[in-house]
């Protein structure tokens, strides 16, 4: 069996921002670029001063709403 803590090198950690109790949040997306964008000084940024590393945001989206809008919308 592998040690969780040693056998995986391929990145230096991540972190996780999450509802609880599932209620959508425009504070929890606000607080997930906020750590974001303050991951620069650990290599976010490449050294061109532009590019990234491949830092991100995964977020679920609620395809019942956007597909009602682009129905609306003649999407």
């Amino acid at each position: 069996m592998q040690d969780l803590f040693t056998s995986f090198k391929d990145n230096c950690g991540f972190g996780l921002l999450a509802s609880i109790d599932n209620t959508p949040s425009h504070k929890n997306l606000e607080d997930a670029i906020t750590s974001l964008s303050r991951m620069m000084h650990r290599g976010a940024i490449a050294a061109d001063g532009k590019t990234g590393d491949g830092s991100g945001l995964l977020l679920s989206l609620p395809k019942s709403f956007f597909a009602k809008d682009a129905q609306t919308n003649g999407v």
